[in-house]
């Protein structure tokens, strides 16, 4: 059994969701993660993605086009979108073959936008990192779960890219210390973390932030939100027929968030998953609070 634990980097997320309200006030998603191919080289014990079929049987397929991207850029346009754009959810986003295209032309499109990759570093070299950041990326965020000879692997990988240190975000995730260097959960009911994780009783009975800030977008365009939904349980629009904001203030979603305004988490996917929900978002959440009192 391990011990909680939570990411310092959610400090950093938090001022960043607070950054984004435009006067004060939530004027649409804050973080739109993708997730823009069906593919991801490892499989931990702790993913889905462990289970060979899960892409098919969840239906996944393919990789992100460049004509959805191009789509997908002009929808931000639309709503002055100066939140942060995350390539990660459920793949290896370093396996597309376009990454370096959609960080170079989200770069010259979106005046405002922060572009944040998740990756597990495996296919990086010093000057496949140097052109990700030559074409506009601000952040990479790099999972380490092998041991702590990564530490010093990556660090001389940036060293030799001259990017910036503070660009690249080491994080562990691998078992030192009783934790994992992050809280691990059951990825929305997908899977048994009860032998490495405390387990809770479910549905919690606690609130969510998530849906106060996040959207998750497909390779095929559905939209879910939040990035938990592993077996897309939640799709509340897609981005070929909808605008992002008539997703966000959708009656599906705003059911949703008035749901887990009031710690109510009976319903997909929300009733079998055991993410705290409440480690950002606070400034969020009580901020849509105060416009929605009537």
């Amino acid at each position: 059994m391990t011990l909680k634990y939570i990411d310092p980097y959610l400090k950093t997320r938090n001022i960043e969701l607070i950054n984004d309200l435009k006067g004060g006030r939530i004027q649409g998603p804050s973080v739109i993660e993708l997730n823009a191919i069906a593919k991801c080289n490892r499989s931990c014990s702790f993913c889905p993605i462990s289970d060979e079929d899960f892409y098919k049987s969840n239906d996944y397929h393919g990789r992100m086009s460049k004509d959805f991207f191009h789509m997908f850029i002009s929808k931000l346009i639309d709503i002055n979108f100066s939140g942060k754009v995350l390539f990660a959810a459920l793949c290896e986003p370093l396996l597309h073959k376009d990454i370096y295209y959609f960080v170079s032309i989200l770069r010259k499109e979106v005046e405002n936008v922060s572009i944040e990759i998740v990756t597990n570093g495996d296919v990086l070299n010093a000057s496949r990192l140097k052109k990700l950041f030559d074409e506009g990326l601000d952040t990479l965020c790099i999972s380490m779960y092998d041991g702590d000879y990564q530490i010093q692997h990556f660090k001389e990988m940036i060293k030799e890219s001259n990017v910036p240190e503070d660009k690249v975000k080491l994080r562990r995730r691998y078992l030192k210390n009783g934790n994992y260097g992050m809280t691990i959960s059951n990825k929305g009911g997908l899977i048994d973390v009860s032998e490495i994780a405390i387990k809770e009783e479910l549905p919690l009975k606690k609130i969510c932030y998530y849906p106060f800030y996040h959207m998750m977008i497909d390779l095929n365009g559905d939209v879910m939100p939040c990035c938990h939904d592993w077996q897309k349980k939640c799709i509340i629009g897609n981005l070929n027929d909808n605008s992002i904001m008539e997703i966000w203030e959708s009656k599906m979603e705003s059911q949703l968030r008035y749901n887990l305004s009031k710690s109510n988490r009976n319903m997909e996917p929300c009733k079998t998953c055991d993410v705290p929900g409440d480690l950002v978002g606070r400034e969020r959440f009580e901020e849509w609070m105060s416009q929605n009192r009537n």
